[in-house]
């Protein structure tokens, strides 16, 4: 993906294009476990990548994970991972 697609993509995707893909895929889902997605962005970041990605989300999209989102995504991947 890093050695393919972002190259091709940095030649036809301005960067206020590119900003605005998380907001549009976001808006796309219709599902009732947002805190998922999140979660699945979340994880491979570095604890630094991700404390600075926390620190600027708006009060209503930060809520979703503090506020029980984190942990029942620690739960379904436990469940996922190790069946219990």
């Amino acid at each position: 993906e890093e050695e393919k697609i972002l190259p091709i993509a940095a030649r036809v995707i301005s960067a206020p294009e590119w900003g605005a893909l998380p907001q549009h895929a976001l808006s796309q889902y219709r599902g009732d476990r947002m805190w998922m997605l999140f979660g699945l962005a979340l994880e491979p970041m570095s604890d630094e990548l991700r404390d600075n990605l926390l620190g600027q989300l708006p009060p209503p999209v930060l809520a979703i994970w503090t506020d029980g989102g984190s942990d029942a995504f620690a739960q379904e991947m436990n469940l996922i991972r190790n069946g219990a």
